[in-house]
């Protein structure tokens, strides 16, 4: 994705990144700050994960590349994680919300939507840069 980061460094970095917000989400009022940087984020995530994932797409039927097409198929599940993203801190906005509904979600069921490279063994890692 950018030539001095590899996708698993940052998809590691974006997971801990959101983990922290999660943390303070949880705290009323507090809360709306990070609302704020999730939606800046998420937004951020949801824009590049379009450009990448159609100048992939595009790219590799060009030029006949299926790893190319693989990697777009990687940012539109990147464009699904700022979409969550911004449904997230729809909810971290309203005071006292996220404390009932996301911190349930977070540590009871633990569901979080997980980059592709979390949990994986380095070698399963596909590389994108």
């Amino acid at each position: 994705m950018f030539p001095f980061i590899s996708q698993a460094q940052l998809e590691k970095t974006l997971a801990r990144a959101e983990e922290a917000l999660n943390l303070v989400g949880y705290i009323p009022l507090v809360s709306m700050l990070s609302a704020a940087v999730r939606s800046m984020g998420g937004m951020l995530q949801v824009v590049l994960s379009c450009i990448f994932a159609l100048g992939n797409f595009v790219a590799g039927h060009l030029v006949k590349k299926p790893k190319l097409i693989q990697k777009s198929k990687l940012c539109v599940h990147h464009l699904f994680h700022g979409l969550f993203n911004l449904l997230r801190a729809k909810i971290e906005a309203v005071p006292f919300l996220s404390l009932v509904t996301c911190l349930p979600y977070d540590r009871l069921l633990k569901k979080r939507f997980q980059y592709p490279t979390e949990n994986r063994h380095d070698d399963d890692v596909i590389e994108i840069s």
